[in-house]
């Protein structure tokens, strides 16, 4: 069964610009949203288009290079794992989120080249 280990792609969107924090031990990490769209047909044979929001966690190098190169709206493909982060929320309910800990990301958005005045 080695041949089977946690993997995601998704394609998508930036929620927002990337925000890098260094953490006390002077690692960095950034916490980043990607937006992606689904399409369906409801129960009329209607398309419906639903967007899925996910988190993306980044760390170190990767994470300072994504947030250098990359900017809100940017769409991205990420590759990475699926991870679980519990934590207790102000109302002291436990919570789990599942969040993508990117592994190599590529930049798909292509820059529209400004036009010289006539």
């Amino acid at each position: 069964m080695r041949e089977i280990r946690n993997s995601v792609r998704l394609i998508g969107n930036l929620g927002a610009d990337i925000e890098l924090r260094e953490l006390d031990a002077g690692k960095k990490v950034a916490q980043i949203s990607l937006a992606t769209d689904a399409s369906y047909k409801n129960k009329n044979g209607e398309w419906q288009d639903r967007t899925h929001w996910h988190k993306l966690v980044v760390w170190d190098k990767l994470a300072e290079r994504m947030a250098s190169k990359l900017e809100k709206g940017d769409r991205i493909a990420v590759e990475g794992r699926l991870d679980y982060n519990e934590y207790t929320d102000s109302n002291e309910i436990k919570r789990t989120r599942a969040e993508i800990v990117v592994r190599t990301f590529k930049n798909l958005t292509t820059k529209k080249e400004e036009t010289a005045p006539f």
